[in-house]
């Protein structure tokens, strides 16, 4: 049975000697302004109910069905016509956003998408205001189920009263789950991914959750803004990749006063009421975070091993591939290996009979 079809929105342009169809990057070019009055019949026949394609072809005379036909299978090619038994589990909806309309030319949809977002929980560690604008565009996308990790080196203390409870309304919002660290170091293996974030700096605060995801198999993705620079990465995926910490010894020893600065980083944490940053700063570093989660969930051109340097000063975004590092502590092969026994056995084993002989072995 020929599947029934289904018109999507898209745009007819007229033009002096052409006719084009758009719909979001996608364009089609008719050089013919009389097929306008085709894609209007379609249109409002497909607005009616869903045709197939002969029936389209129908609504035409008998001279012009085979190069109708032959123009509605160039719609479907294009995706402006879509089977109806191809909408699966997840239909098209009547009324489409600009979102709607990104997700179609990657063959996915806003609730394929939330779908895969929602597969397990994800883990975010830090009551910032990164987390915060991060969690913030991942509920647009749809994301419900969220653990949010208080670890207090990772406080924004205007969040908090001088009792340690938390001011701000946002955490409150029924889709966020406060989960003790104690409880998530127990739990940790029912999360998906794994966040942490600072916009006060510090590679330092970030390293014990890096090493503590690659040793519990879990995905991780970091997001630091430090000395006005965003970093957004790289996401780290056992074995599949390099870690923050390779990043970190990659930036060592490209700087002279590598040491200094590692060292000034462990104070971050009580900097954090003189740390330098515009709103603007922290906004687009956790909008190109919370992309780049969401083009890894959905499948859509995402890289691994690679690092997102935004600098709104230079008016610049720039990508690094990372590799990893040769002997990182954290994500190095060598860091599982077996001991081996490094002593070589200078005396032979004839040698070692004499002596057996003549003192005793047990001696």
């Amino acid at each position: 049975m020929e599947n029934k079809l289904k018109a999507l929105p898209f745009q007819v342009i007229e033009l002096d000697d052409r006719v084009v169809l758009k719909r979001g990057l996608s364009s089609m070019a008719i050089p013919d302004k009389s097929a306008l009055l085709i894609v209007k019949v379609i249109q409002k026949a497909l607005l009616q109910r869903p045709l197939t394609v002969d029936e389209l072809a129908g609504l035409f005379t008998g001279s012009l069905r085979n190069l109708i036909t032959n123009f509605i299978q160039h719609l479907i090619a294009k995706k402006f016509l879509v089977p109806l038994e191809e909408e699966g589990p997840h239909p098209i909806p009547e009324t489409e956003s600009q979102q709607d309309v990104f997700y179609w030319h990657f063959n996915a949809q806003q609730s394929q998408v939330a779908a895969a977002l929602n597969e397990k929980p994800w883990a975010f560690v830090g009551i910032n205001q990164l987390t915060k604008q991060v969690l913030r565009s991942l509920f647009r996308d749809g994301k419900q189920n969220v653990w949010v990790v208080d670890d207090p080196s990772l406080r924004n203390v205007t969040f908090f009263d001088d009792s340690q409870r938390i001011v701000d309304d946002f955490w409150q919002d029924g889709r966020i789950r406060m989960v003790p660290e104690a409880q998530f170091m127990q739990n940790c293996q029912e999360v998906g991914f794994l966040i942490a974030s600072s916009e006060f700096g510090s590679f330092y605060l970030l390293e014990s959750w890096n090493a503590f995801a690659v040793k519990q198999d879990i995905p991780f993705y970091p997001l630091l803004l430090q000395n006005m620079v965003g970093y957004a990465g790289p996401l780290v995926i056992k074995d599949e990749g390099p870690c923050l910490e390779c990043l970190k010894l990659r930036q060592n020893s490209a700087s002279s006063d590598f040491a200094e600065k590692r060292l000034t980083e462990k104070f971050a944490f009580e900097g954090q009421s003189v740390a330098a940053y515009h709103h603007s700063m922290v906004t687009v570093l956790a909008e190109v975070g919370a992309f780049d989660l969401v083009k890894f969930k959905s499948n859509i051109q995402w890289d691994l091993g690679t690092l997102c340097e935004v600098d709104l000063l230079a008016g610049s975004m720039n990508k690094r591939k990372l590799v990893k590092a040769p002997r990182c502590a954290v994500c190095s092969p060598m860091t599982e290996m077996p001991l081996i026994n490094i002593h070589r056995q200078l005396t032979s084993a004839e040698s070692w009979k004499d002596i057996e002989q003549t003192v005793g072995y047990d001696e």
